[in-house]
C-alpha cells in the first residue's frame, strides 16, 4: 500500500520540520484509491486484507492520532499520476506545471 509508505515520510518529515520548532501536524496524504481510504476508515480487518495488516495499522494508527489527514484525490487531478504510469502530452504537462517544474 503507497499510502504506508507516504505516511513513514510525512511522519519523518514532521519529525525534522519539529527540529525546527516548525508545526505541521496534521499532513493532507492525497490518495486515489477509494478502496485504501475506506479500508483505513474499518474498524476491522477482513481475512482477505491480512498481507497488509501491519502498514494498514500504521496508516489507521496516524490518522487517529490525527498526525496525518487522509484525502481523496481524483485520479484525473493527482499530480502525481505522471510520475508513476505513461500520461497523454496534454495531462502529463499540465501535472507538471502543477507542481511547479515548468
Amino acid at each position: 500500500m503507497a499510502a504506508a509508505t507516504a505516511t513513514t515520510e510525512a511522519l519523518y518529515l514532521t519529525q525534522l520540520f519539529d527540529e525546527f520548532n516548525i508545526d505541521v501536524s496534521g499532513v493532507p496524504l492525497f490518495v486515489d484509491n477509494q478502496g485504501a481510504i475506506k479500508t483505513v476508515g474499518k474498524s476491522d480487518i477482513s481475512n482477505r486484507l491480512k498481507h497488509i495488516d501491519v502498514r494498514y495499522h500504521l496508516i489507521k494508527d496516524h490518522v487517529a492520532k490525527k498526525d496525518v489527514k487522509i484525502m481523496y484525490v481524483e485520479s484525473a487531478e493527482n499530480s502525481a499520476d505522471f510520475l508513476t504510469k505513461p500520461l497523454p502530452r496534454e495531462v502529463f504537462e499540465k501535472h507538471i506545471c502543477a507542481i511547479g517544474m515548468k
